[in-house]
């Protein structure tokens, strides 16, 4: 038996090497980065949905609720002067555009979640699975497509059909009032109070109520509505992500730098699981084994098993346990079994062995 050698140092990189590095995929990260900037701009345009669907909830509440006590007091306390208070057409069209637009938001807000859904979908298969080759490869363009096509076409969508509403609502809200406010000045503290604000009404000064610094609720009625530059803002977010996805995908050599910082995100052994054990793994107390050594009394042939300190390996001479086997076959009439295990014993069991004497009527044969 050979004494035990360190195995030998690695072979220097050669430059094969570095160009197999090179030409490893670089694709798959880029497509997570686009997964990660169309994730940060769908984000924000959720958190800006939820903000103002909240805030026009509140006023739009408030308007109809104002708008039914206007109706029911005109017809209790009838003014003469002013006449009967009654909702126009044209006002039934503008509220019937608070309803239109008040369900358009929501529903924008829940389409940016769905998206979110996909983007975070993708991200979860790259830094999961191996999405270089195979099944998980195909499945991760498709997810990150579907993904990138939603974001685009819900965002566009949507944000095309809010955007004259957000243009012409605040004004009309705006003519609501001004008809409203004379049949109702008592009904504003009830606005007031739940959309905390000021109206400072004056009856003689209806009309330029706008105009006056104190008031504050038409202000805040006005931009409670989404602003056009936050809608064009939205797109403009999702199409600089494709926008840095496709330069970085054409300009090799700014591409390659990013990508490979992205893939160092991923986990250490990335889609491996770390319970999988490494084949090429050697530990250090490889070759060497204690088996337990066998032993026979004196007085009686039982075994009796020890657990020897473990030592390290040495060469050992298996001539001497096989004369020894051969000893111990012809004396004593000792079975095949308990020979090949006197045959694998330690050098210092064998020496220490003192075969039994068999009393018997026959005749022991000594060699």
């Amino acid at each position: 038996m050979k004494p035990f050698q360190p195995a030998p140092p690695l072979p220097p990189r050669t430059s094969s090497d570095q160009d197999k590095s090179s030409t490893s995929p670089w694709k798959e990260p880029l497509g997570a980065l686009l997964a990660i900037l169309l994730a940060v701009a769908v984000l924000f345009s959720a958190c800006c949905l939820l903000r103002y669907a909240i805030g026009d909830q509140r006023v739009y509440s408030e308007l109809v609720d104002y708008l039914d006590k206007t109706i029911s007091i005109s017809k209790i306390n009838y003014n003469s002067d002013l006449g009967l208070y009654e909702v126009t057409e044209k006002e039934m069209d503008i509220l019937q555009n608070q309803r239109r637009y008040k369900t358009l938001m929501w529903v924008f807000l829940v389409a940016d979640l769905v998206n979110f859904v996909f983007l975070t979908v993708a991200l979860m298969l790259y830094y999961s699975t191996d999405t270089n080759k195979g099944t998980m490869h195909v499945i991760f363009w498709i997810v990150l497509g579907i993904g990138v096509v939603y974001c685009f076409l819900e965002g566009a969508v949507f944000s095309g059909l809010l955007f004259p509403l957000s243009a012409r609502l605040p004004n009309e809200t705006a003519t609501l009032l001004d008809h409203a406010i004379p049949h109702n000045p008592g009904g504003l503290s009830h606005i007031e109070q739940g959309i905390g604000c000021t109206f400072a009404y004056s009856l003689y000064n209806n009309f330029q109520r706008r105009k006056n610094p104190e008031n504050t609720c038409d202000p805040y009625i006005a931009a409670s509505y989404i602003p056009r530059p936050l809608l064009i803002t939205f797109m403009l977010l999702r199409l600089l992500a494709l926008a840095i996805f496709l330069i970085l995908l054409v300009t090799t050599p700014i591409g390659r730098p990013v990508a490979a910082l992205i893939s160092k995100t991923r986990p250490e052994g990335g889609y491996k699981s770390r319970f999988i054990k490494n084949p090429n793994y050697k530990g250090n107390n490889v070759g060497i084994h204690t088996p337990k050594s066998t032993t026979f009394g004196v007085k009686d042939n039982r075994p009796v098993t020890s657990n020897p300190p473990a030592t390290p390996p040495v060469n050992i001479d298996h001539s001497i346990s096989y004369n020894n086997a051969a000893f111990f076959a012809t004396h004593g009439g000792l079975n095949s079994s308990r020979s090949s295990e006197v045959s694998r014993s330690d050098i210092g069991d064998i020496v220490n062995y003192k075969p039994a004497i068999h009393n018997s009527n026959s005749i022991v044969s000594e060699v």
